[in-house]
């Protein structure tokens, strides 16, 4: 009983399933669970059980968008503001006056290149 909120592929991308995918994910788990001897359990939105569950997929899709931003937000090619601050801080010594996050990434994908290049010329 998992609940597959997010993917992350082999190249670092995150894919983050809608609240309808997530809500029916749990949906079916908590029917697997409380369904007995045959019973159904009304899991419409407007009774109790339903409410629980659009909670608990309210609160696992908020955790899946959050990843999703981190995640991103790692990779030179998709972060922004102030996770490129911090990856520029950590590559070419920070983000310089008045430059554009388009500016600084690709600054930082040039230092990237250059430092690549040096280390396959000393090996």
């Amino acid at each position: 009983m998992a609940i597959n909120a997010v993917t992350i592929d082999q190249n670092g991308g995150v894919s983050v399933a809608s609240f309808r995918e997530i809500r029916e994910q749990l949906a079916a788990d908590y029917r697997a669970i409380f369904d007995s001897e045959g019973e159904s359990i009304d899991l419409d939105p407007s009774t109790p059980d339903g409410m629980l569950v659009d909670l608990f997929a309210f609160a696992y899709t908020a955790v899946a968008e959050h990843l999703q931003v981190v995640v991103q937000g790692m990779n030179p090619a998709t972060a922004s503001g102030i996770f490129l601050d911090y990856l520029a801080s950590i590559t070419v010594g920070g983000r310089n006056e008045g430059e554009t996050d388009e500016e600084l990434r690709d600054r930082i994908q040039i230092g990237r290149a250059s430092c690549r290049e040096r280390v396959s010329e000393a090996v």
